[in-house]
This record gives structure tokens, sequence and C-alpha cells, in this order.
């Protein structure tokens, strides 16, 4: 099984945070980075490398460390229809969540994550998606 990391499990993993550096001890094989989670975390490093602060070359080095999972238009289609119903039980999330949700579908793999919304995504959609919580 596949498990893709999220922002907010990466984020926790670089501040040292109990639950997620449990979590990676416990997986077996690799941890891959949704392509949409990779863009998120990016955009971080991006922003703190412009007020040259020196602690995002680690935090670079450390997201270079997974594989990144590329996008498919299945991928991208799939998403928009997770995306639709979960507007339509009046669920909003960000489009990452909705992406990562649809590449673990895809690839039948277990999503690693610290906030609440793609659990809520994916329990009131009754998808075959694996998720953690974690807290």
């Amino acid at each position: 099984m596949k498990h893709y990391a999220d922002t907010s499990f990466l984020i926790s993993v670089i501040r040292g945070k109990n639950s997620a550096l449990e979590a990676i001890k416990k997986i077996t094989g690799p941890i891959y980075i949704p392509a949409m989670a990779y863009y998120e975390f990016y955009v971080g490093i991006a922003k703190g490398e412009l007020k040259h602060n020196e602690r995002f070359s680690r935090e670079r080095a450390f997201i270079e460390s997974f594989p990144v999972e590329e996008l498919s238009d299945s991928t991208l289609r799939r998403a928009a229809e997770i995306r639709a119903a979960a507007e339509a039980h009046g669920i909003k999330a960000s489009d990452a969540d909705y992406i990562i949700i649809a590449q673990a579908e895809e690839n039948a793999g277990k999503i690693i994550t610290a906030d609440d919304d793609i659990p809520r995504i994916i329990n009131a959609l009754k998808t075959d998606v694996e998720v953690e919580l974690l807290r």
C-alpha cells in the first residue's frame, strides 16, 4: 500500500511532533508526496527563502527526500467529482485536499494527515480511501 503524506503531516514532522514521528517509524515502504502537497510545502519554503531564513534549506532537503506522485488527467477529473459530491453534502475544503484524496483513491493508498478536512470528506462520501488522522 502506498502512503501519501499531506501538507499538515509534513509540517508536523518538520516541527518534531511526536505523533508524526511515531507514524513515520511504523510505515514500511516509501511515503509519497502528492503533487499538491509538494506545491503547498514549497510555497512555504519559497516565502521563507525570500526572508533569507536559513532553516528553509533543511526543509528543502527534507521534502526532496520523498518521491512525488504526479498528477494525471484522471486524477483531476476524479478530484472534481469528489469536490462536487462533498459540496453537495455541505462540505468545503481546499482543492489540494480533493486532489490528494483522488490520488490515494486511484492508487489504493492511505493518506496520513494532521488536519480534519480529509477524514471529514472521506467519511461523508464513504470512499474506499484509508486515512490516518494524527493528533
